[in-house]
């Protein structure tokens, strides 16, 4: 452990990566204007990925008080974006974050204060999904992070945590001058990538973001499925750090059991209920039976969960959102699979619209 040091304030940029983000890029921008840190040592860059709507000219409005635009044409994702504001920065520490994403005042003042630290190469801001009538999709996503933000804690505490959350992510300069491209989880990605030349990634629950998490099933499906994808891609890119003691706790026990081991429980899942199923037909041992009868009528409880939750979207009783919040999570990670091995995704982001139109109707 090491003593944090409040004063240091290095020269920072701030990425913010868009495309077709006219209904809230103002909003970021004023957002970030007001942050709590020296005016003299904040650059903001907005990156801006072939928008076709008003985002560029918003943008413009803004270049007046210092913001500047970086028009990437044409479209080649989020990866892309990055590699040229990382080209185009001048921080000692690169912050890099979305569109549709607002900073508490203080965050980047506690995620920089890490970097005095050489070791340090990264460092992970805490994520608050937030929506304003609650609905069960919000609050699904805020008992999956209070669960991750402990996890990540313990991560921190010990090693790294296993990776960055795009929303808030702050990295040094000049250690990743470039990522791939061809990558969904560029976070995840640049995570393991600085862990791999020895320095540490660090949690902040004092930096925090927040954003409105999906309302809809729909778009909760394309945003975990897209990073289930991008998880796949970064653990085969990156096997060798997989178990490796080299990489300390990271490479033993945090990368395998928070990433590696999600990405295959659903299939030992599977293989469990046909295997309980097999020997329910083959044999009368009682314990067998009860514990196949178990599993499944917890599994019909899922899925009639799913079903009362597509009818009743504002239903908090916590057995029935828990279960639905299981069974989505293992489903979605099927979906990843069958897509990743199939080849059907691309690099460019379909966006959760649904997390910007808060913005746009004034809710936020």
């Amino acid at each position: 452990m090491y003593s944090l040091n409040n004063d240091f304030t290095p020269q920072i940029s701030l990425l913010i990566i868009a495309h077709n983000e006219e209904k809230v890029i103002g909003r970021k921008i004023e957002n970030s204007f007001a942050l709590n840190y020296p005016k003299d040592k904040i650059e903001i860059i907005v990156v801006d990925d072939e928008s076709n709507d008003r985002t560029r000219n918003i943008v413009r409005e803004y270049e007046k008080f210092g913001v500047k635009l970086i028009e990437q044409n044409p479209r080649k994702g989020k990866a892309s974006a990055i590699n040229l504001g990382l080209k185009n920065a001048n921080g000692e520490v690169i912050v890099i974050t979305d569109a549709n994403s607002m900073f508490h005042r203080d965050a980047i003042k506690n995620l920089v204060r890490h970097f005095s630290i050489p070791v340090v190469g990264g460092v992970g801001g805490r994520y608050e999904p937030k929506n304003p009538e609650g609905t069960h999709v919000g609050f699904g996503n805020l008992m999956y992070w209070k669960f991750e933000r402990f996890i990540r804690e313990k991560e921190s505490s010990i090693d790294s945590i296993v990776g960055m959350n795009g929303n808030i992510m702050a990295i040094r300069k000049g250690i990743i001058e470039r990522i791939d491209e061809n990558l969904l989880t560029e976070d995840f990605d640049i995570t393991v990538s600085l862990r791999e030349k020895g320095f540490r990634v660090l949690y902040e629950p004092e930096a925090f973001s927040w954003k409105p998490a999906p309302k809809s099933l729909r778009d909760e499906i394309i945003q975990k499925k897209r990073r289930v994808i991008g998880t796949i891609q970064t653990l085969l890119r990156h096997k060798s750090v997989l178990f490796n003691p080299k990489y300390g706790w990271y490479g033993i026990l945090i990368l395998p059991s928070h990433k590696l081991f999600q990405m295959i429980v659903p299939f030992f899942f599977i293989l469990l209920i046909i295997s309980l199923f097999g020997l329910y037909l083959s044999t009368n041992f009682i314990l067998l039976h009860v514990i196949f009868y178990l599993l499944s009528a917890f599994l019909m409880f899922s899925i009639v969960s799913m079903v009362l939750l597509r009818l009743k979207p504002n239903t908090k009783f916590l057995p029935v959102v828990l279960s639905k919040y299981f069974f989505l999570q293992h489903y979605e990670v099927l979906l990843g699979w069958w897509d990743y091995l199939r080849g059907n995704y691309q690099v460019t982001w379909e966006k959760a619209e649904s997390t910007r139109d808060l913005f746009e109707a004034g809710e936020w």
